[in-house]
């Protein structure tokens, strides 16, 4: 697990978690389509995850690090998400 602060509370993220927060962090403001985010979740057995299951870390993450502001990964539906805060 991983632990990063929001707001000076600290939020435990699964290794996945933190891979996608990574990920949309680095990609602010672009959409990014699911194939792309599925790619980032193999791990280095080559482990395949399934669109069903990257819908499933994109819910955990967000009820992790939304707050009244912000949701902060907008679904761009029929292709992918996008980081929209800061």
């Amino acid at each position: 697990y991983k632990r990063q602060r929001k707001n000076g509370e600290e939020l435990i993220l699964t290794p996945t978690e933190f891979r996608l927060l990574k990920k949309f962090c680095e990609n602010q403001g672009i959409v990014l389509t699911r194939e792309i985010l599925m790619e980032e979740l193999w791990d280095r057995e080559g482990n395949y995850v399934d669109e069903h299951t990257l819908t499933i870390f994109i819910s955990r993450l967000r009820s992790k690090i939304a707050d009244d502001t912000y949701t902060y990964i907008k679904t761009i539906y029929g292709t992918g998400y996008k980081w929209i805060g800061d």
